[in-house]
Parts: structure tokens; C-alpha cells; sequence
């Protein structure tokens, strides 16, 4: 694998296991009402800074329209 792809990879991975050993061990609470929202958000910032459109993605949870 190429040595950008596994710096990037580790980035990605470190900072949503990152999130995760936050929110599993507690320290998540005090910090936001809602990790499912923080998650989503640092998501699409990495997905940003690989220069991906993202524009139109959705907040976990939410539904589609029908119109």
C-alpha cells in the first residue's frame, strides 16, 4: 500500500476509534447531548479533506423526503 494511503487510513481510523473509545468509556457524555451528530460531522470532514462532495449527505436518523 502506497505510503499515503496508510497515513490516511490511520488518520481516518485513528480519529473515529478515537470517538468511540470516548463515548464507550463515558467521556462522551459532558461533552455532547448527542454523538451520533458529532460523529456524522467528523465524518464528513474527513470526506472534505479528501475532496469528496459531500453536500448532500444526511444526519443519521433522518428520513428522506417524498416530494
Amino acid at each position: 500500500m502506497p505510503p499515503a494511503a496508510v497515513a490516511l487510513a490511520l488518520r481516518m481510523w485513528g480519529c473515529m476509534h478515537g470517538l468511540i473509545s470516548l463515548e464507550v468509556y463515558g467521556h462522551l457524555g459532558t461533552q455532547t447531548g448527542d454523538p451520533a451528530k458529532l460523529y456524522h460531522a467528523e465524518l464528513l470532514d474527513l470526506l472534505r479533506s479528501l475532496g469528496l462532495d459531500v453536500e448532500h449527505a444526511r444526519h443519521p436518523g433522518t428520513r428522506r423526503s417524498s416530494a
